[in-house]
């Protein structure tokens, strides 16, 4: 009965089998070990902790930054407006951030 089955088939069988031993390997080795006491998962909870607060001090300062050059460019955008609208015009005139309190 299995001579009918092609060479493809039981090559591809083989493979699907190998790669299901692997995973199931993968899972195994992602199992939490006899050694992992509560000390240990603690201990690496703190550390976790210590990271996510820094990483949360990067991100407000990377966003600290952004802010001021979201400012920068909204200021440097109403001064080409106002250039623009001066020179559409021919009459000097207050600058836009002042009239619209941007800045």
């Amino acid at each position: 009965m299995f001579s009918c089955v092609p060479l493809e088939y039981a090559q591809l069988f083989a493979a699907l089998i190998a790669r299901t031993a692997k995973d199931v390997d993968v899972l195994i080795d992602s199992l939490p070990s006899e050694e992992s006491t509560a000390a240990l998962q603690a201990a690496s909870l703190r550390q976790l902790e210590e990271e996510n607060q820094e990483a949360a001090a990067r991100l407000e300062e990377v966003v600290y930054r952004g802010d001021m050059l979201l400012e920068k460019i909204q200021s440097a955008l109403a001064d080409i407006a106002q250039s623009q609208l001066r020179t559409r015009s021919g009459a000097p005139s207050q600058p836009l951030n002042k009239c619209f309190g941007w800045f």
